[in-house]
């Protein structure tokens, strides 16, 4: 049960960071600010290495994995594949939440 809680918090952490607006575009401005820009196309592109991060959903979750998994993780080689479990979930979720909403 932990860990499918970890996993929907993975991918709802990416999920906002990666394009949601949030109340008031604060989660706009922020993207904004680290340097993610969007094309004549509406298509999103990092013009900074943290903002590059944060707009690859695949990327960003790995990042958000690892940051979740240290609260089970009771050794390096525990924490490790934690983050790739909770990365891969929250990947599956994307993807099909992509399918469903478009």
């Amino acid at each position: 049960m932990t860990l499918l809680i970890l996993i929907l918090a993975t991918w709802r952490i990416t999920s906002l960071l990666n394009r949601e607006q949030g109340p008031y575009n604060v989660l706009g401005k922020l993207r904004y600010t680290i340097g993610i820009r969007v094309d004549d196309a509406g298509q999103t592109y990092g013009i900074t290495e943290l903002a590059r991060l944060v707009d690859c959903p695949w990327c960003l979750s790995l990042w958000v994995g690892a940051g979740l998994a240290l609260v089970t993780a009771t050794g390096v080689r525990d924490w490790a594949l934690t983050t790739l479990a909770l990365s891969a979930g929250a990947v599956l979720i994307d993807e099909v939440w992509k399918r469903v909403t478009s």
